[in-house]
């Protein structure tokens, strides 16, 4: 999401899409951006934050039914 303010990206639309296809821009950005070992970081914390996102949905979604 930080990527996306910092180009020409339009937030808005960004921000509706689905948790994964922000995942999935956010690794086509990331591989953009790195290499090596930092590749593997930032793909590894876009990961950790669409896991974040989806138990939160789940607990979420277990406090609505």
């Amino acid at each position: 999401m930080h990527a996306g303010r910092r180009t020409d990206w339009d937030f808005e639309k960004l921000r509706r899409r689905s948790s994964r296809s922000l995942r999935d821009t956010s690794v086509d950005r990331v591989e953009e951006l790195f290499e090596g070992e930092l590749l593997e970081h930032a793909r590894d914390t876009v990961q950790a934050a669409y896991a974040a996102l989806d138990h939160r949905h789940e607990a979420m979604h277990s406090v609505w039914t």
